[in-house]
């Protein structure tokens, strides 16, 4: 998504004024980092406790739904935003 988004032309040309410590995180060192701690911790937990693997399944499931929840409502709401803006351009 990262790559793509660079591309767009809006992005392009707002590139320099855009506050990137969003994907700072979530595309660089911080991430890497993270997905190797949570998987860590969580070979531990199933290690010490195999039957918690359905708590860890159903929080995996709430935590995605919460991310698509997010996204959903970031594109409903862009969406007509940017079909204006490209209507005008």
């Amino acid at each position: 998504m990262y790559k793509n988004l660079l591309k767009n032309p809006y992005i392009k040309e707002n590139k320099q004024t855009i506050d990137w410590e969003f994907w700072n995180i979530h595309v660089g060192d911080a991430d890497v980092t993270h997905r190797k701690l949570v998987r860590q911790g969580i070979n531990e937990i199933v290690d010490v406790d195999l039957a918690c693997v359905s708590d860890l399944a159903a929080g995996y499931q709430k935590a995605k739904q919460n991310w698509d929840t997010f996204w959903s409502n970031i594109y409903r709401i862009s969406a007509p935003q940017l079909q204006e803006a490209m209507t005008v351009a």
